[in-house]
């Protein structure tokens, strides 16, 4: 499938300060890539240099082989970001402000119209802004993003305050977006919507890169009821290929595995010490869960 982000070895310095550390990563054609990390990870400097809102201090970042900095006219062509609060024209109708930042960008009329059909706003699209709700603000706001067909779009916490309904509503849009195979990488605090929407999920954290399963979907935790509990067995568990975590409690053990695989290696390490289990029990695992015992927050 056709890369259409490729971003190498990316280093940022803030005078003394290490941003960035060798972030490399790649978004295909039509993929949708979760973003996330906590506070001050460096997940909008990343964006940002992406945006070519910034400048990397080394490494390379490349929209369709147009580098961000050696051809940035060309690059930015190709792609469209939607970073901290859009900016609208609130005494202007919704229309009115589709039609200034498409001439803008030498827009056509038909594709103006193609935009409205696609944001969904209905009659509000003929009134002022100051009018919206916050959700269709922000949907106004990423018809700006997809006026001129991008290839490659950015969105750094699309659904910041937005109730449910805001929510759903700008989730589907994504959806639809990336049907239409425009990629899309976007951020955002809301890990159950990052399930919901990412085909997957790139993790960093101190401007690094942390190790995070591409599909939530496949881990798996386990609690295994032990007629015994061998002594240091978490610590013998956690150091499987594929274990997440491990921890004993009372005469339980509880692991999360990233496979069948891994936990069939589990089964029979405890097995090989004689220990008979008394009950497995299956528990979903959600982001949150991934998230939490990887940053502990």
């Amino acid at each position: 499938m056709e890369v259409v982000l490729s971003v190498q070895n990316l280093n940022k310095y803030y005078k003394k300060f290490h941003a960035l550390k060798d972030v490399s990563f790649e978004v295909k054609k039509g993929e949708v890539v979760g973003f996330i990390g906590p506070n001050g990870s460096g997940k909008s400097t990343t964006m940002k240099c992406i945006a070519s809102l910034l400048i990397p201090s080394s490494g390379t970042v490349e929209i369709l082989g147009y580098d961000i900095v050696k051809d940035r006219e060309e690059a930015l062509k190709h792609q469209a970001s939607l970073i901290e609060s859009p900016g609208l024209y609130l005494d202007l109708k919704g229309i009115d402000n589709l039609k200034l930042f498409g001439q803008l960008r030498s827009v056509s009329s038909e594709r103006i119209a193609e935009i409205v059909e696609i944001i969904n706003i209905g009659h509000f699209i003929n009134r002022k802004v100051s009018e919206y709700s916050l959700g269709m603000k922000q949907r106004l706001a990423l018809g700006f993003v997809l006026l001129s067909d991008p290839k490659f779009i950015i969105l750094d916490e699309p659904t910041n305050g937005l109730d449910p309904t805001g929510v759903r509503e700008l989730r589907n849009l994504i959806l639809d977006v990336a049907k239409s195979g425009t990629s899309v990488l976007f951020s955002s605090h809301q890990l159950g919507e990052i399930e919901r929407v990412a085909d997957r999920i790139i993790c960093i954290n101190h401007g690094e890169l942390v190790p995070f399963k591409t599909n939530v979907t496949e881990h798996s935790n386990y609690t295994l009821l032990l007629e015994a509990v061998p002594k240091d067995i978490d610590q013998t568990v956690a150091n499987i290929n594929g274990v997440i975590s491990a921890n004993v409690e009372d005469d339980k053990l509880n692991f999360m595995v990233e496979s069948s695989e891994s936990f069939a290696e589990v089964i029979d390490t405890i097995v090989k010490q004689n220990v008979r289990v008394l009950d497995i029990k299956n528990n979903l695992v959600s982001i949150e869960d991934i998230y939490l015992e990887i940053f502990g927050e």
